[in-house]
């Protein structure tokens, strides 16, 4: 398994990996991507305890091969914003779907007939090696989380995969007890369950 946080946790990177980087957007929509101000160099990033299930924390190869992914699929789904100085959030998601969705498959988590592979995921959590408690209670989430993206999103696959994820994420964060420390001097809002490392 590469890591279990990289497969439930994929989206926000894609909005940092895959924008056109300097180039400002209207205030009113949002910057695309989120960064610090021009001239001034991003902020590091939070520290993590993983609490319960360090078996979850990525490796440093771990990381890199997930950004190689992200890097390659932003390659081949370059943005075609229609102003790049004033980009809809219609218009970001639509391509952060496209880079999800390049990456999942790149990865292999679509079966043959292109739906997301739970019992893909589900085995990586089995061969994570969790503590025998902490991974029963996983799976029981793994479940019902996979059962509600499903029923709310029959028909749209990445869709299913972006509900499944958060509510993995939320589900794990409580269990594993992960807690994530922001940087110094940050002053944003604070950080929610452990920091995705994939889409």
């Amino acid at each position: 398994m590469k890591t279990l946080a990289a497969v439930i946790l994929c989206f926000a990177l894609v909005a940092v990996k895959a924008a056109p980087q300097g180039r400002p957007v209207a205030p009113q929509q949002g910057q695309y991507p989120p960064g610090p101000p021009q001239g001034h160099p991003p902020p590091p990033p939070p520290q993590v305890d993983w609490g319960q299930c360090p078996q979850l924390e990525p490796s440093q190869q771990e990381k890199a091969a997930k950004q190689q992914v992200i890097q390659t699929c932003v390659q081949q789904h370059p943005p075609n914003f229609k102003d790049p100085r004033n980009v809809t959030r219609q218009e970001a998601e639509e391509h952060r779907n496209s880079i999800t969705t390049c990456a999942l498959k790149a990865e292999g988590w679509f079966d043959a007939s292109g739906k997301y592979n739970f019992e893909k995921a589900k085995n990586e959590i089995i061969e994570k090696g969790l503590g025998s408690d902490v991974q029963t209670e996983v799976l029981k989430h793994h479940d019902a989380c996979r059962s509600e993206a499903e029923q709310k999103f029959p028909n749209s696959y990445i869709q299913q995969v972006q509900l499944y994820q958060a509510c993995m994420d939320v589900h794990i964060s409580q269990t594993c007890r992960i807690q994530v420390i922001p940087p110094p001097n940050y002053r944003g809002p604070p950080p929610q369950g452990p920091p995705p490392q994939g889409y």
